[in-house]
């Protein structure tokens, strides 16, 4: 839930889990291959979600293309890039680097507030309705 997956590689595994490998920082997109089936929720994803059988819980954002399967009606898929406005990875705040999105985004507001999880990756609460998708809440 509340994640951004983005220039994210892996074979056998979900991306850096267990047997798996994760991209370098211009892999061009979160390839998932392989590892069974997830449920997502609240997430952006850019690129493909080839081999992932799997579940929506709403809220997500695919970019660009249509190939996670997502199904809820609060789903967004293949949004182009411009629209998704995710900016390079960078410190944005917190223990990790982020890759923050505008207000304008198309993943701003887009998560479903029974998935939300109260605090970003940056560290900042998010608001109990209209929590962006992804790992982090617009500024």
């Amino acid at each position: 839930m509340n994640v951004t997956i983005s220039v994210n590689t892996s074979v056998g595994g979900a991306a850096g889990a267990n047997g798996g490998t994760s991209g370098g920082a211009d892999g061009g997109g979160a390839d998932l291959v392989g590892g069974g089936g997830v449920a997502i929720a609240n997430m952006i994803v850019r690129g493909s979600c080839s081999g992932i059988a799997g579940a929506s819980l709403g809220g997500n954002v695919e970019s660009a293309g249509d190939t996670c399967g997502l199904t809820e009606p609060d789903d967004l898929v293949n949004v182009a890039d411009e629209a998704l406005a995710l900016d390079p990875l960078a410190a944005n705040g917190g223990h990790t680097e982020t890759r923050a999105i505008s207000s304008s985004s198309a993943a701003a507001g887009r998560g479903r507030n029974a998935n939300c999880e109260p605090i970003g990756q940056r560290g900042v609460s998010r608001p109990a309705s209209g929590c962006d998708s992804g790992a982090c809440e617009a500024p």
